[in-house]
């Protein structure tokens, strides 16, 4: 930028064509960012919601809905992609630990993301033979795509 030192210090050519003008700043606060995100979360937890297999509703009872919901609106929140829906590529999770707060009937409790995912969705007999890994309930399940960082279900190694 040309500045003057004779006239002020000023751009002479603002005499011939104005001041520019400055670029309105829009101020965007934290809280409206993660209002909206919180907003697309819920919206997105709906549309997965009927998909919860019924062995949730056996287990926790109908009166853990809203739990489930809790649960279904963080997972959408941390996940950066559908984990759930027809996604090939794989779904990385957001915070460090690969965890979400899981109800599990009587208290919440830090689990594996994709343990929570198979529980919340795959059949029966994908979902037993998950759990019949002699695995501690928080370690990850195994992945076809060995992403340390990936929640996507369809990743999911399951065994015959």
């Amino acid at each position: 930028m040309f500045n003057c030192g004779g006239c002020g210090g000023g751009n002479p050519l603002s005499l011939l064509f104005g001041s520019p003008s400055a670029p309105a700043e829009e101020e965007v606060s934290m809280s409206s960012i993660e209002s909206v995100m919180a907003e697309n979360s819920a919206l997105v937890a709906e549309q997965w919601f009927p998909l919860v297999h019924p062995r949730v509703y056996e287990k926790w009872g109908e009166a853990a809905r809203p739990q489930i919901r809790s649960v279904l609106t963080e997972i959408a929140r941390n996940s950066r992609g559908d984990p759930v829906g027809t996604e090939e590529a794989c779904v990385e999770w957001k915070p460090a630990r690969l965890e979400v707060h899981m109800f599990d009937g009587r208290s919440v409790k830090l689990t594996d993301v994709r343990r929570a995912l198979a529980f919340l969705f795959v059949d029966d007999d994908s979902y037993l033979a998950l759990m019949n890994l002699a695995r501690d309930e928080n370690e990850p399940l195994e992945t076809l795509c060995n992403n340390p960082r990936c929640a996507n279900i369809r990743h999911v190694v399951i065994p015959d």
